[in-house]
């Protein structure tokens, strides 16, 4: 992370006590595994594996929305930027939700640490399997066509009824 930090270019802001810092042009430029390495080393240092996120911390906005466009341009992983309205109350943050990106994110870039490598493979694991079969859904056409309503249904064959519902 030293390397990284010295890379970043850092400078002292005038007007605030934080540090401003830009990805910088060699990554910007450079081929996919410059900024997979890049990635992997901010996300090493300033990133954590919650319940259902991964999120990306660091005072510097700026510097966050270069690192959303690249995950958005390069990897095809979309993000949401969390800013607080009083900066006492947290720190800013990339989102990285849905099982969708946490997958593109695992395959593509991933963290260095192993245990963070971990905690997003069992985080991607809780996910269940929401692909239902045909099968499934012909009992469920047929349990309706007996009278049965979407809550009993989802009950007996074991999904949600907003499933039901929808088909």
């Amino acid at each position: 992370s030293n390397i990284l930090y010295n890379l970043c270019n850092k400078k002292r802001r005038l007007d605030s006590k934080s540090f401003y810092w830009e990805v910088p042009k060699i990554v910007l430029k450079g081929n996919i595994s410059i900024q997979k390495g890049f990635i992997q080393g901010f996300s090493d240092s300033e990133g954590c594996v919650g319940k259902c996120r991964i999120k990306l911390y660091n005072t510097n906005i700026d510097g966050l929305n270069q690192i959303r466009e690249i995950l958005k341009n390069y990897f095809k992983i979309k993000t949401n930027l969390y800013i607080p309205k009083i900066i006492k109350k947290g720190c800013p943050c990339i989102n990285i939700t849905s099982k969708t990106n946490l997958e593109l994110f695992y395959n593509q870039i991933g963290f260095n640490l192993s245990r963070k490598q971990n905690k997003l493979r069992l985080l991607l694991s809780s996910y269940k399997n929401k692909r239902h079969t045909l099968v499934i859904y012909k009992q469920a056409l047929e349990l309706n066509k007996n009278g049965l309503n979407y809550y009993e249904i989802a009950r007996i064959i074991n999904v949600s009824p907003a499933t039901i519902w929808g088909w």
